[in-house]
């Protein structure tokens, strides 16, 4: 990797993110990507091959410290138009279908932009669209099924120490004569995070007869959800 760098390095280019298995390069507009893909390849010793030419990429920082980027978290839009996206809310199990929908919608806007500064220019329009979506969750123009969170049991419900929401949820849903085990996957909503009767606090959704869920919890799901791409 280090000698791959080096050869993008000596091409006057600038790298600027490599992982385990590919290295970002910033390019100029009359950059040859093949003659700069053979001379990776050979001063690396190893196959290489173009993935693509992005319009434009964002690698999520650190919380701990913004000016490192997170190497398995990023999104970005290639030159054809594809979208890759790595380790956004998305595509994680444990995001609420409402909120992996937002993130949806704000990056098909994103992908209508041929570079930074366009993204940049589109904060308004993305701004939009998480205030419509929290708009839907403060008025309860939601479905129970938009706000489940998926969680795989790593072990029996009854062996969690802790009582989180979804280990919460587990053994209600247990306690109800269904029988899980580990490697099964429950599915829950928030009804009130941090009550202080604990087993109110988490819902299965298997057993929710009405629709009750914390406001305020999901908004601030909602938020981090939006901030990883705004």
């Amino acid at each position: 990797m280090l000698r791959g760098k080096e050869a993008a390095e000596s091409f006057g280019l600038h790298v600027i993110h490599a992982n385990v298995d590919a290295v970002y390069v910033q390019c100029r507009p009359d950059t040859d990507y093949e003659a700069l893909r053979l001379h990776i390849e050979q001063t690396a010793g190893c196959p290489v091959g173009l993935e693509g030419v992005y319009k434009w990429i964002r690698f999520c920082p650190s919380r701990t410290d913004a000016k490192c980027g997170i190497p398995n978290k990023y999104f970005g839009a290639f030159r054809h138009g594809e979208v890759k996206i790595r380790g956004l809310a998305l595509r994680r199990r444990d995001t609420p279908p409402l909120l992996k929908r937002m993130q949806q919608a704000m990056i098909e806007r994103l992908q209508q932009e041929s570079g930074l500064d366009g993204c940049r220019g589109a904060k308004e329009d993305l701004l939009g669209i998480v205030a419509d979506y929290r708009d839907r969750l403060k008025t309860g123009k939601v479905s129970t099924p938009e706000l489940a969170i998926a969680f795989q049991l790593s072990k029996e419900p009854d062996e969690y120490v802790h009582d989180t929401l979804s280990s919460i949820a587990a053994r209600k849903l247990q306690a109800s004569g269904v029988t899980l085990h580990a490697g099964e996957t429950v599915r829950y909503v928030i009804c009130s995070a941090k009550d202080k009767v604990k087993a109110w606090r988490a819902m299965p959704l298997a057993l929710i007869e009405m629709l009750d869920y914390d406001v305020a919890k999901y908004c601030e799901l909602l938020d981090r959800a939006a901030l990883e791409i705004l």
